[in-house]
C-alpha cells in the first residue's frame, strides 16, 4: 500500500490505490513536511483499516450535505439563494471529486460564469454573470468546502485562498423631489402607502414584509424590526408620517401582516408594481431598494450624526451607512459656496499694474 507524494501545479499531491481505485488528491501546500505527515495518516489508516478516502465524494454529494445543513440554519432567502448557486455550481463541477478540486478549478470556474455557462442536459448556454453574482456562487462554494473539512472530508479546503472579484460601485440613486410627487400621484394606495412608510423608516423589503402588527408600539411610536439582515432586532422610530400611514393602513386591516399579499399573507415581493408605478410617472432607473438610499440620503443631509443614520438604518459597519449615504445637490452647492469666504476673489490682489501687450517685465 504505497502512499506517493508528487508535484503538479505548484503544490504537493498524494497518490495511492484503494480498493482497486487510483487515489489523488491536493494536499494545497508545498511543504514538504506536512505532506509527509498526511502521508503518514494515510498509511497508518490503510494498515488498520481506517482509512476513509477523501476524493470517494463527489461535488454534488457534498452539496446535498451542505443544502441539507443549510437549510435548518439559514435564513429561508439565504438558502433559496445558496440553491440557485448550487445549480450553477453544479453544471461546473458536477461528477468531480471534492479532493481532486484546486483553487486554479475555482478560478476557471469564475471565469467560464463571466463568459456564461453551457447546461449539458439541454445545451442551453446560460447568459453571462456579473462579478456580484459570482461572488456569491464563490463565497457559498468557499464556505460549503470548509464544513466539508469540518465533517471530515477534506484535510484542507481548496478554495480557501481563491478572491473575490471586483465588483463596481454601489448605487448612488435616490428619489429627488420632483419624482417623489410624480411617484406618489402614479400609484396606488397600497402602494403609496408601502412606498411613503419605506422611504420613512428606510426598511429593507424583506424587514417591510415581514413587519406585524404586534411589532408596532403605538403610544411610544416605535417598530421591533424582528426579520433583519444580521438577525439582530433593531428598534426604529416612527416620525408623523409613518404614524399616519400605519393608521390609515389599520383601518381595512385583515391580516396580522401590515402589508400583506392579495392572500393576506406574508408579502415577498413588490417588483412588478414598484416598475408599474415607476413607468407611469416616467421615472427610469429606479428601484425599490433606493427607497432605502433616500432614507439614509435625506437623513444625512440634516446633519444627522453618521452614528445615529448607522443605527437607524441597521448597518454593522459604518462603511455600509456611507453607500447609502449621498449629499444631496443643494447641500453640495453650499459646501463650494462657502470657500469663497475663506479664499475670496477680489481685484485688490493685483497690486502691479498689468503689462502691456509685447513688453517683457522688468528686471530685478
Amino acid at each position: 500500500m504505497k502512499v506517493t507524494i508528487y508535484p503538479r501545479g505548484g503544490v504537493l499531491w498524494l497518490r495511492y490505490s484503494f480498493d482497486g481505485k487510483l487515489i489523488r488528491y491536493s494536499l494545497q501546500t508545498n511543504s514538504s513536511e506536512k505532506a509527509e505527515i498526511e502521508q503518514a495518516r494515510i498509511e497508518y489508516e490503510l494498515l488498520s483499516g481506517q482509512h476513509r478516502p477523501q476524493q470517494s465524494m463527489v461535488f454534488e454529494k457534498q452539496l446535498e450535505e451542505y443544502l441539507t445543513w443549510s437549510a435548518a440554519r439559514r435564513k429561508p432567502s439565504t438558502y433559496r439563494r445558496y440553491v440557485s448557486s448550487g445549480h450553477m455550481l453544479r453544471l461546473y463541477f458536477g461528477g468531480k471529486y471534492i479532493g481532486q478540486l484546486t483553487g486554479r478549478d475555482l478560478e476557471l470556474y469564475q471565469n467560464r460564469r463571466k463568459g456564461g455557462l453551457i447546461e449539458e442536459s439541454t445545451g442551453v448556454r446560460i447568459r453571462p454573470a456579473t462579478n456580484a453574482t459570482i461572488n456569491r456562487d464563490t463565497v457559498m462554494v468557499r464556505h460549503m468546502f470548509k464544513k466539508a473539512v469540518d465533517w471530515g472530508y477534506l484535510t484542507a479546503n481548496p478554495f480557501r485562498d481563491v478572491r473575490l472579484l471586483k465588483e463596481p460601485a454601489g448605487r448612488e440613486r435616490y428619489v429627488k423631489p420632483d419624482e417623489w410627487v410624480r411617484l406618489l400621484n402614479a400609484a396606488t394606495s397600497v402602494i403609496r402607502w408601502i412606498i411613503v412608510f419605506t422611504a420613512h423608516t428606510g426598511l429593507r423589503l424583506g424587514e417591510m414584509c415581514g413587519l406585524k402588527w404586534s411589532d408596532i408600539d403605538w403610544p411610544r411610536r416605535r417598530l421591533t424590526i424582528r426579520e433583519t439582515k444580521n438577525n439582530r432586532p433593531r428598534i426604529v422610530f416612527m416620525n408623523s408620517v409613518v404614524f399616519q400611514v400605519l393608521t390609515e393602513v389599520r383601518q381595512t386591516a385583515q391580516s396580522e401582516y401590515v402589508f400583506p399579499g392579495r392572500d393576506q399573507k406574508q408579502r415577498s415581493s413588490i417588483r412588478t408594481a414598484f416598475k408599474a408605478t415607476c413607468r407611469r410617472a416616467g421615472i427610469t432607473d429606479l428601484r425599490f431598494h433606493d427607497l432605502r438610499h433616500t432614507f439614509g440620503t435625506y437623513l444625512n443631509d440634516t446633519g444627522c450624526p453618521t452614528r445615529t443614520v448607522q443605527v437607524s438604518m441597521g448597518h454593522q459597519l459604518i462603511e455600509s451607512t456611507a453607500r447609502y449615504t449621498h449629499p444631496g445637490e443643494e447641500m453640495m452647492r453650499q459646501a463650494v459656496e462657502a470657500i469663497v469666504h475663506v479664499l475670496p476673489y477680489s481685484c485688490t490682489i493685483l497690486a502691479q499694474s498689468p503689462q502691456k501687450p509685447g513688453t517683457q517685465p522688468e528686471k530685478s
